[in-house]
Parts: C-alpha cells; structure tokens; sequence
C-alpha cells in the first residue's frame, strides 16, 4: 500500500503543479470580475480566444484523455499502454513551465485576504482530491477491484504476459483480464489528473456559485445598514458621479475642490458598485459630513438605479458616454438608458450636470426634465446652439448665460490654463491638471460647487491655488532613461484617445509608445471600435506594446510599417520594454497592468 501510495504522489505531483497554476489564474479572473458571470462569460467570448499554441495542447489533453478510455476496453494493448507513459512525460514538462513561473511569480494571483477567494479555493481543491479519496477506498479492497464484466483489477499472477519497460500491463488468465494494479495506479492518476485540468474553468465557477449566497446576505445586510445611516444624515449633501469614462478623475477633482470649503468624503480608488458605495458610507459618514462624492458604476441596466437608491443624490454628473462594457448592457441604447437610471433617482430639486462635449450626453439631455446644467467648450458651441430641439428647450436662453462655457484651452508645461463664463461672469483657471480633456472634468466640478453656494471667483481661486493629486496622465521616469505617463487603471475608447492627444504634446528626441493589454467588455463592436482605435494609434504614436493579438491584427491592416511588440504574456513586457524602449522616449501606459511588472519598468527599480 505504500509503495503504490508513493506511486500516485510520484506521478500525480507534475500534473497538479500544472493544474494548481490553472486553479490560481481562474480564481483571479473570477475576482478581477467581481464574480460575475456575465463578464467572465464576456472575457471568454471576446477577450479570451485561445492561441494556436492554447488550442493544440488543448487537442492533445483530450487525445490523451480519449486514449485512457480506449486503453479500457483493450487493457492489454501495449499501443495504448504506452501513450499513458506519454502523457506522463508531456505533463512533466508542463510541469516544470509551471513551476518556473510560479517560482518568478509569473502568474496572475487571487488575493489571499479576500475570505470568498479562500473558500473557492478550498472547495475546488477538495473537488480536485475527491478522486485520490475514491482511489484509497478501491486499494483497501484486497479482493481485487471488478472494473467491468471479465475485468479485474489485481496482482497479476506470475505468468501473466504483456510488459512495458519490464512492468506487468495486463493479462489474459482464462475469461478474465486481470489489469496490473501498479498500472491501474498509474492510469487513475493520469487520467484524473487530465479530467482535473480540463475541467478547472467548470469547478471554479460551481464553488463561486455554492459561495454567492453568502456573499448576498453580507452585501445585502451592509447595505440595508447604509440605507438606514443615510436616512439619518439627512443635512448631507451627495454628488453621484457616472458615465462611460472620467468618472473617477472627476470625483477626485470634486472631492480636492469642495474640502477646502466643506466638511467632504468619497468612494475610494474605483469602489463604484453598490457595496462600495455602502460600505464608505458605513466607514466614513458622519453627523460632521456636509457632502459625499459618490462614483457610480455599471454593467448592466438597474446597477446605477441600484447604487442611486442607496445615497438619493442632489447633484448628478454625466461625464460621457461611449462603448465601454457593450457585451455586457447588450446594446448601446441600454448604456444610455442605464445612464438615466441616476437622473430619475436624483432629489426633486436636484440637478444634473452634463458633458455637452459628448454627443451621446446630448441625446440624454434632451430626454431629461430636471433641472440641468450642461459644459461644453468652444469647439462644439455651435453645434450645442444649433442642436435641433423637441418639446423642452435644453437651454433656456444663451448657453453662455446658462451653462458653463470654456475657451481658450491651453496646455503648458505646468499644467491646463483655459477661460470659464458662466451667467455673465469670465475667470481664467490655471490649474496643474493635465490633459485636455480634463478641462471639462474640472468644469463639472465647478458647477457642482456653485450648486452647493460657492461662486465663481472663489472657485477659480481655490482651483488655481490647488496642487491637485490626479491619479492619470502622471509622468515618471522608466527604464532606459524614458518617460513613463500612467493614464490610470481604467481603458476606455474616449479615454485613450485623449491619452493620446496629450502623448502628442509631449517634446521629446526619442519615439512615442504606447503599452497597453487592450479594452474589454466591448462585444459585438469591438471590431469597429478597434478600427478606429488603430488608427488612432497609428497617427498618435510610433510603437505599441501590447499582449492584444486582436489590437495587433487591427494596427497591420491599417499600415503593416507601424512598429508593433506584441507579448505572449504580460509577464514579458519588463523584457520588450527593456530591449525597445530607449533614451527619452516617451511611453503612454493605458488600462492596468500587475504591480510587479510596473515596478519593473519604472526607473526606482532598475539598477
């Protein structure tokens, strides 16, 4: 017994290396998605297409696994046999890839703290050792292991015929075929280990839903408890900020102006579901509290009404609208239904701030009946003026009388200086905020100040005294002597064309890149969408990094010279950054990427 319980560790070792890496990186994905199926469903459909290389081992698994099945019903093949000892050697090297990139840390990993990730983790590696369990139960049986009609599981006696390497397969001994029991080990070892691998992306899921209603009555009780608090700080004000992109810029210029006058708190980082919402309001609200800037997200119609419903906010803002998480709403009209949600949430007397610079947020302002107030910047004034309206008018008289009105837009070295007019009166802000688009996240927050009792001069004071910390478009020094301009965790088409404008304004002797793992959740338009994004990309840099094949593919068909580095693995982009990234050039990183490999590329870490 225990020479065959060595047996099975010796054999089973490689192949649950190979499936504990793939256990890891699926319990990541789940929580990079929040646990919903719908976006992991998503990421598989659109994100996560399988390479030449994914697929051919995935042919290969299921051969191996089809050649055990046949190995049953002719036990004493040596053909067969055979290809069992194959398998065992295709897993041993898989098993030492794995185990490479496990040791340097090449892998994506689940947090530990998260006690939900802890439980999925714990069942499915119950499932994937229930097995081994049924395995110990059949050995204990010492009168031999009946596996079908005439075929025994057993020592085999002495003459019995058919070696592999010296080692007794199988026998004919009368009308009985009496199987090795070393070999039988040897083939439930692999053939498990085989079914483990192919089956991790369906056990990960089945413990992600025996764990979701917990996970429910918790969400659930926090934010009943936040209900109940907010019911009570009925003197606070809230600010809900949502839309396709700008969202979390916005919020932090909001919550950096009205602190100096008010007593503010906010969602933190992108907490910007329901339970994050709730769960600030537990930790942070007070009596003291005079305004709460809330960022808002969605994936799906009902989510903002959701995260509205929690705070009933007096000011809402809409900061643009494009075709981030398509695959998921399932239409672009639902995206902008989704966005009314917050509006018919709103307080009575509250008001709606919208970017008119959007065309999608002019759609939804003409839907709007409340109170609204719209920026917009001189380039699309005339459009805004001339913009056929039905019923309600979106403006009552000028929009320069009415609304928020930027001109004279300028990027310095030090940051934004740009003209404001609103009801008569003109300020020039000059802010260190960078971006040209950022002139209309910080125009949103004006207007939401004035809303609270702030003018206009005491804004422009307060915004051109302030040292503001956004976390976009900061510049650092990288690896080879360049720089380094992180646009922030979230990508988004709208998003990273203005990274990119503002990569153009930057001076510098060497190229212009951009790195970037690519959009997500973007569905049936993707192809358009990166249409449009390649040619973006193509006039606004002279390279890409990426691990975006799709985003590869797009670039080529619109010019084949453009200089592409593509990376199998994110893991690699330290080592392509090294080799292609050179003195002063300049480097625009969308959407996120692993600490570990920021912290590579960035100077502070480089000997």
């Amino acid at each position: 017994m225990l020479e065959l319980s060595a047996l099975v560790v010796f054999i089973s070792v490689p192949i649950w290396i190979s499936v504990f890496k793939k256990l890891i990186e699926t319990i990541y994905l789940w929580q990079v998605k929040e646990y919903r199926l719908d976006r992991v469903l998503s990421h598989l459909k659109y994100e996560g297409s399988l390479s030449l290389n994914d697929e051919f081992e995935l042919v290969i698994r299921i051969a191996f696994l089809t050649l055990i099945i046949m190995y049953y019903l002719s036990p004493t093949s040596l053909v067969l046999g055979l290809g069992v000892l194959i398998a065992m050697v295709y897993y041993d090297i898989r098993a030492l890839k794995a185990f490479e990139k496990l040791l340097h840390k090449k892998i994506h990993r689940f947090a530990l703290k998260s006690p939900r990730n802890l439980l999925v983790f714990m069942f499915s590696c119950l499932v994937l050792l229930a097995p081994y369990l049924y395995l110990y139960l059949l050995l204990n049986d010492t009168s031999g292991i009946v596996v079908a009609q005439n075929v025994l599981i057993n020592n085999l006696p002495d003459s019995a015929s058919g070696y592999l390497f010296n080692t007794p397969l199988a026998a004919k001994v009368d009308n009985l075929t009496i199987i090795s029991l070393p070999f039988f080990v040897t083939l439930f070892s692999v053939s498990v280990g085989i079914l483990m691998d192919l089956t991790i992306m369906l056990i990960v899921p089945l413990g992600v839903f025996l764990t979701a209603p917990f996970s429910v009555v918790k969400r659930n009780m926090i934010i009943k408890k936040a209900i109940r608090k907010m019911a009570a700080l009925k003197r606070m004000r809230v600010i809900a900020v949502t839309g396709s992109y700008g969202k979390t810029t916005t919020k932090e210029i909001i919550y950096q102006i009205l602190e100096k006058k008010f007593n503010t708190i906010k969602t933190e980082k992108h907490n910007n579901t329901e339970i994050g919402i709730a769960q600030t309001v537990l930790k942070k609200a007070g009596d003291k509290t005079q305004v709460f800037v809330a960022e808002m997200g969605a994936y799906k119609l009902g989510e903002t009404r959701e995260c509205a419903k929690i705070v009933n906010p007096h000011i809402a803002i809409i900061t643009g609208i494009d075709e981030q998480h398509i695959s998921l709403y399932g239409s672009f009209k639902a995206i902008i239904d989704s966005t009314l949600e917050i509006v018919e949430e709103i307080a009575e007397d509250g008001l709606v701030i919208i970017n008119a610079d959007n065309d999608y947020c002019l759609r939804v302002a003409e839907k709007i009946e409340h109170r609204k107030a719209l920026y917009y910047t001189d380039e699309f004034q005339d459009e805004l003026i001339s913009r056929p309206r039905r019923g309600k008018s979106m403006v009552n008289n000028s929009p320069k009388d009415e609304n928020l009105y930027l001109s004279h837009i300028e990027e310095t070295s030090k940051g934004l200086s740009f003209d404001v007019s609103y009801k008569g009166t003109a300020v020039t802000i000059k802010s260190n905020i960078k971006g040209r688009h950022n002139a209309g996240n910080i125009s949103a927050g004006i207007l939401a100040a004035i809303e609270l009792g702030m003018d206009l001069n005491q804004l422009s004071k307060i915004i051109n005294e302030t040292n503001f910390d956004i976390p976009y478009l900061t510049v650092s020094s990288g690896m080879n002597e360049s720089k380094i301009i992180d646009d922030g965790y979230n990508i988004n088409p709208s998003g990273y064309y203005a990274g990119l404008k503002f990569l153009s304004t930057q001076k510098n002797t060497g190229k212009k890149w951009v790195l970037t793992q690519g959009f997500i959740e973007l569905g049936d338009e993707k192809d358009d969408t990166y249409k449009k994004v390649a040619l973006a990309t193509i006039k606004g840099s002279d390279g890409i990094i990426t691990t975006d094949i799709d985003l590869c593919a797009h670039i080529v068909e619109q010019n084949d010279e453009y200089r592409i580095v593509y990376c199998e693995s994110v893991f690699d982009v330290p080592i392509k950054f090294k080799t292609f990234i050179k003195n002063d050039d300049v480097v625009l990183v969308e959407g996120p990427f692993p600490k570990q490999i920021l912290d590579n590329i960035y100077k502070k870490n480089n000997a």
